[in-house]
């Protein structure tokens, strides 16, 4: 293989042959060296291409073994229900940020949590919108997701030397280490989409801090990454830069320092726009009891496991899901990582200090990974776990870069055959039962590391790439036989299945008239078929067939209406008297809790333990279904409803989404309006702005002052104008910081150009070489 100018190989035949050499740049390095061309280029449409291939046909493969992957927890209950009327929403022409009716999850921009403002998020929910099949359109947004992923850690790894063969491996282990295929893409969608957006972040933040891209490529990949609204990809985007700093202090490159000062400021105008809506409702949330330290190692690894990273069947042995096991492999990484270390050729891979951010932001992202448990706003670490793993794979990329060993074959080989037998050991320690699995698994294991050894020596680091390949699309489909997680039983309240088609919920609501209740109790359910067949439902999912729901997802709730109704985040009912508490009379007002929700049609299930109360507490309402599962019944009165205090009368209620109005025809007082006080509502009686303030159980209280005729109430969004101030600002710095990089990038270039090409305005790399004297020696690299 021909040697870059420069190498001691180069300078050895320039001297033999006594011609000038002529170094042209090159997009790649010799085998076994690091070397960084002035600009990475874009991967190629192939590399690309096939990476994507490759981990959608295993994503497939996984799906077709495990038919619920994507759509079960909170990706069934929350995510792509709540994607789904968001999506219909903007094709309506207006985006709900915000709704009024949708109780304790209807403050959509106020979680935080959703995305609203993530521009692919937007389109995903449009698309997600035109579908009715949430199964479907859940696997078909998180493969993207995972490939991605894949793209995502195939471009860090290349940014930090890694020859494209090396970063292909790691570009298709990624998508489907244990965390990331369980946890983030089978069941916590945003996360996945954070940890994705992240990666991208610390390519274009390590392209920027390298001199290759300008800031523009980091900026966006951190909006992206901010506006997922995790704030894990907040913490995430932090460990990154502080990394890079590190190196480039350590470098000296000051200069490096200051662009990534500026690019993360500009990225900070993101977090606080994301995040001014969540800070104006956490007040009245039941999440408002502010951060402490603490840990009962609830989903917190240890280091013992982590030597599971390589064994596809070991359980992490920490608390998760009532039990001290995890459910699933949650550690694992890939049976590849550890068996392979004894090959790896140590002295040729890690050469100078090109690897420090690296380093650095791993070892942190490490420490958060093993706990505590609870630190302010973040728990359960091992949701860091992945974040680790993709500094574990850059670094893993650049060892096998430098290609595998060839000596001492022997003693490698024992080195080998003891890790692998260890992978057994390991996860046989953890779950002795499952020892037939934990064999099927390290045959397969060894197997394919013997393949992987075998041809990368005789071949090349392709070998690798193809055996990776195989190998995980034989482990993937192969865990989730094992592990899926609705093959479990995990926990009473997750363990029903959810109806994968929107469908099958609105036939079950045929009959159902304005706003819906319904008091059941997840837990009281397990062994029914009252959740699969769409009788009970629970979470976005009624809400997404289109019905207007009190029961509704939520990851921040409302505290007072959850003290009054004991209702959990995703609708269930309290284990005491459910029925009876949204029966009791309200303080100050003669009318029942139910009433003043305005509820019109209640749906009650029918094991519930004061169910026996419901045909004396119901008196005057009309039923009009009852089954084994449910008892369906409507109200009494109208299907807009105000509750006045005694000195007030009110008439003609008119409601516009979250503008409401009303006619006073007598006295002075309160009046309840059926939706919760969510900070952002004003109201005004006769034009002049009157009190509103939070009343029983939560509910929104106007009060109207006497003389008044007409109060309209409205609602807007908190500090919605400072985040449109903030989107302005952030916009006018990214287009100034890069046209600066530009100029700046230009300026150096002339500096760096003689005279003559300066003149004919030639690319040094694209010069003619017809004026190369004969005997020139025209030295590149190999592609």
């Amino acid at each position: 293989m021909l040697e870059a100018a420069g190498t001691p190989v180069a300078r050895e035949a320039a001297t033999a042959s006594s011609a000038p050499v002529l170094d042209l740049p090159s997009p790649t390095r010799p085998r076994g060296r690091l070397s960084f061309p002035r600009r990475l280029p874009f991967p190629t449409t192939r590399d690309v291409a096939l990476l994507v291939g490759v981990v959608a046909v295993i994503s497939l493969l996984v799906k077709l073994s495990w038919p619920r992957f994507t759509f079960w927890g909170d990706n069934a209950e929350s995510f792509f229900p709540l994607w789904h009327m968001y999506g219909e929403s903007i094709r309506a022409g207006s985006p709900a940020l915000f709704q009024a009716d949708g109780w304790t999850g209807g403050n959509v921009i106020g979680e935080a949590a959703y995305g609203l403002f993530n521009p692919v998020v937007i389109v995903n929910s449009v698309l997600v919108s035109l579908t009715d099949r949430l199964s479907l359109a859940s696997f078909l947004v998180m493969t993207e997701f995972l490939c991605l992923f894949g793209i995502g850690v195939y471009l860090l790894a290349r940014s930090y030397g890694a020859r494209r063969a090396a970063a292909f491996v790691v570009g298709v282990i990624m998508p489907f280490a244990g965390y990331t295929l369980y946890y983030e893409a089978g069941n916590w969608a945003s996360g996945l989409m954070s940890a994705v957006w992240v990666t991208w972040f610390w390519w274009g933040a390590h392209e920027l801090a390298a001199g290759r891209r300008g800031p523009l490529a980091a900026i966006v990949t951190g909006v992206l990454a901010v506006t997922v609204g995790s704030p894990y990809a907040v913490l995430g985007i932090l460990v990154v830069l502080f990394g890079l700093a590190v190196e480039s202090v350590a470098k000296r490159r000051w200069g490096a320092l200051g662009w990534l000062v500026g690019m993360g400021a500009a990225v900070g105008l993101a977090v606080v726009a994301v995040y001014i809506p969540l800070l104006a409702a956490l007040p009245d949330t039941v999440r408002n009891g502010g951060g402490a330290f603490g840990n009962q190692n609830y989903l917190t690894p240890g280091m013992g496991d982590l030597l599971g990273m390589s064994s596809p069947s070991f359980l992490p042995r920490m608390n998760a899901w009532y039990t001290r096991w995890d459910a699933v492999p949650s550690t694992y990484l890939s049976w590849l990582i550890l068996p392979i270390l004894p090959w790896i050729r140590w002295k040729s891979a890690l050469v100078g200090n090109q690897l420090l951010s690296v380093f650095v932001g791993g070892s942190v992202f490490l420490l958060l990974s093993l706990g505590p448990q609870s630190v302010w706003l973040f728990q359960w670490p091992i949701r860091l776990i992945e974040y680790t793993y993709v500094a574990g794979l850059v670094v893993f990329a650049v060892l096998i870069t430098a290609g595998l060993a060839r000596d001492h074959v022997r003693q490698r080989s024992i080195i080998t055959a003891t890790v692998v037998a260890a992978t057994f050991f390991v996860a046989w320690a953890s779950k002795p039962e499952l020892w037939g699995w934990h064999l099927l698994f390290t045959a397969i294991t060894g197997a394919g590391v013997a393949c992987a050894v075998i041809f990368a020596r005789r071949h090349s680091t392709r070998a690798i790439a193809a055996v990776v390949v195989l190998g995980t699309a034989l482990v993937a489909p192969l865990q989730t036989q094992l592990f899926a997680w609705d093959r479990q039983e995990i926990a009473p309240e997750l363990d029903q299945q959810i109806p994968a088609n929107l469908s099958v919920l609105r036939d079950k609501g045929v009959g159902f008239e304005g706003t819906v209740l319904q008091i059941a109790a997840l837990d009281r359910l397990v062994g029914t078929s009252a959740v699969p067949d769409g009788d009970l439902s629970f979470g976005n999912n009624r809400a997404a067939a289109g019905f207007t729901t009190v029961n509704r997802y939520t990851g921040i709730g409302f505290l007072d209406f959850a003290l009054a109704t004991g209702t959990d985040y995703r609708g269930s009912a309290p284990t005491a008297d459910p029925i009876e508490r949204f029966f009791a009379p309200l303080d100050g007002y003669d009318a029942p809790l139910i009433q003043a929700m305005g509820v019109d049609t209640l749906v009650v299930s029918t094991i519930l333990p004061d169910f026996a109360e419901l045909s004396r507490l119901t008196d005057g309402w009309r039923v009009i279904e009852e089954s084994p599962q449910r008892v369906v019944l409507r109200a009494p009165w109208a299907l807009t409803t105000l509750t006045p205090s005694a000195s007030i009368q009110v008439a003609d209620p008119v409601e516009d989404g979250a503008r409401f109005s009303f006619d006073v025809t007598a006295g002075s007082g309160s009046v309840l309006l059926p939706r919760l006080a969510w900070r952002g509502y004003h109201a005004t009686a006769d034009g002049d702005p009157i009190e509103v303030r939070k009343g029983p159980a939560g509910l929104l209280e106007v009060v109207v002052p006497a003389g008044a005729s007409h109060v309209q109430v409205d609602y807007e969004i908190p500090g919605i104008r400072a985040v449109i101030g903030l989107a302005l600002l952030l916009l006018t710095a990214t287009v100034l910081l890069q046209l600066i990089w530009w100029r700046r990038r230009r300026a150096r270039r002339a500096a760096e150009t003689g005279p003559e090409e300066q003149a004919g305005r030639l690319d040094p790399a694209l010069a003619d070489l017809s004026h190369v004297p004969s005997g020139t020696t025209a030295v590149h690299e190999r592609p």
